[in-house]
């Protein structure tokens, strides 16, 4: 009993130490999407002027950026997948979306763009190498959060 009680007590640390992170939404209205990101990590700095989007920076240095664009360039997926820039170590391209990561400047970032409805719709994570540890396993919350509305 008292083994239980102590492993009851210790859930709540161990899930924090195991990067439990308080997650909220950002949503956008003029392109209908939305992402969710980790608020005890990244701060929102307001959306653009244009409102495409938002960029939510981090104290260490990491930055999120959510943007969508209309395809007035009448550009292929494969296209915008060709105009990322950066050393890539991974790429895929699907049907209605890519996703890529690698480096660029120094940093690791991973980013995902869909295309429906005639728009672009994008994040891209940006981080230290030092800080992989904290960044890498929030990608696939990100990945799973982010959606055309």
């Amino acid at each position: 009993m008292l083994r239980l009680i102590i492993l009851l007590l210790l859930l709540p640390f161990s899930a924090y130490a195991q990067g439990t992170h308080l997650w909220q939404d950002y949503t956008n209205v003029r392109y209908a999407y939305s992402i969710c990101y980790p608020a005890d990590l990244l701060i929102p700095q307001g959306e653009a002027d244009n409102s495409d989007g938002q960029a939510f920076i981090a104290k260490d240095g990491a930055k999120l950026i959510v943007y969508a664009s209309y395809n007035a360039a009448e550009k292929t997926l494969g296209d915008a997948l060709n105009d990322v820039s950066g050393d890539l170590s991974y790429r895929r391209l699907a049907n209605d979306w890519f996703a890529a990561s690698g480096t660029q400047d120094g940093k690791i970032f991973y980013t995902k763009t869909m295309f429906n409805d005639g728009q672009f719709t994008s994040f891209k994570l940006t981080y230290d190498q030092a800080q992989a540890d904290v960044y890498n396993p929030l990608i696939k919350k990100l990945l799973g959060c982010f959606e055309k509305k």
